[in-house]
């Protein structure tokens, strides 16, 4: 298992997660819209790959 599969196992964020969540509200109201619609797995491996290509994005020169 990776390190995001173990953290979300044992419920927690992390460090790094939270802090960005403090600095970035609209993500916990993201995280609370997702958890409201009770999305299944396949949705949101969806919105997975979605935040995966925006950080390749912005990574990009």
């Amino acid at each position: 298992m990776n390190f995001d599969e173990l953290m979300a196992l044992a419920g927690r964020f992390g460090q790094q997660a939270e802090r960005y969540l403090r600095r970035q509200p609209v993500a916990g109201q993201l995280f609370r819209r997702i958890s409201e619609a009770n999305l299944q797995a396949e949705d949101l491996s969806k919105l997975l790959e979605t935040a995966e290509g925006l950080a390749r994005e912005q990574a990009e020169p």
